[in-house]
């Protein structure tokens, strides 16, 4: 039995990567290990420039460092493009994931005191904003996350 088959049987197929136009992916890790640097190579690979980095924690410094300007725009979480037919971007990356939900968990705390309904309310939020760019053809996603979040003994600031 070969390998494709064995996929086969658990219902998967291969798919030749150089027919894939497009992919989706979560870069998961702690803080300082390179998560927004590996994003922001997306801008040197002609097939996923240009790219729009959507960035919610104002962190994007490698981005300077590892990023192609020419084919890059950041921008913050209320810029977002609604017109997918005339969008002008490859490549979409959320930096960070964690930090989106700290945002719109912010604006549910004004709104509701029930637990369940600002979580579910974040929930739904972040998932309609990524929904956007999951279901959209020739579009990559790369959605960033923090494996923990950390704070400083000394100034109490969390990252």
């Amino acid at each position: 039995m070969t390998f494709e088959d064995t996929l086969a049987r658990l219902g998967m197929t291969v798919v030749n990567p150089e027919q894939n136009n497009h992919f989706n992916m979560l870069i998961h890790g702690v803080s300082g290990v390179g998560k927004t640097s590996l994003a922001a190579t997306a801008s040197q690979v002609d097939d996923m420039s240009p790219v729009l980095y959507v960035d919610f924690e104002s962190g994007t410094l490698p981005v300077r460092d590892w990023g192609n300007p020419a084919n890059i725009t950041v921008v913050h979480c209320d810029n977002i493009a609604r017109n997918l037919a005339e969008f002008p971007y490859k490549t979409v990356v959320f930096d960070t994931l964690d930090k989106c939900q700290e945002l719109i968990l912010s604006h549910y705390e004004t709104v509701s005191n029930d637990t369940w309904t600002k979580w579910r309310a974040v929930y739904d939020s972040l998932l309609k904003a990524i929904g956007v760019f999951l279901n959209a053809p020739n579009i990559s996603f790369i959605a960033i996350t923090h494996s923990a979040r950390e704070s400083s003994e000394v100034t109490g600031e969390v990252f």
